[in-house]
């Protein structure tokens, strides 16, 4: 009489913990890669996603769709042979296509 609800509290217990490890939220702004065995499968949208459990859906990477800038320190030789460091910013944007 103990095993029965001893059996189902353990397998009410793998079900919610399956249902939480499905569940992902991709936040504003951003897009996640989902891969599926290691193969691209979908790009998710911001917002709350669901996913395979137990690593058959993985999240490869997320993506940021901002304005991002990046900053590189360059040395370079002039033709008077003077040694000049500048710093170069590069503004990019992902655009995300459908």
């Amino acid at each position: 009489m103990f095993f029965i609800p001893f059996f189902f509290i353990i397998l009410i217990i793998i079900f919610v913990f399956l249902m939480l490890s499905a569940v992902y939220v991709v936040r504003q702004q951003s897009v996640a890669i989902i891969e599926r065995f290691g193969r691209y499968h979908k790009t998710s949208s911001s917002g709350i996603n669901f996913r395979l459990p137990l690593g058959i859906d993985k999240i490869a990477a997320r993506v940021q769709l901002r304005l991002l800038q990046s900053e590189i320190i360059v040395e370079t030789k002039t033709q008077d042979n003077v040694f000049v460091t500048m710093n170069v910013a590069t503004q990019y944007r992902v655009n995300e296509t459908t």
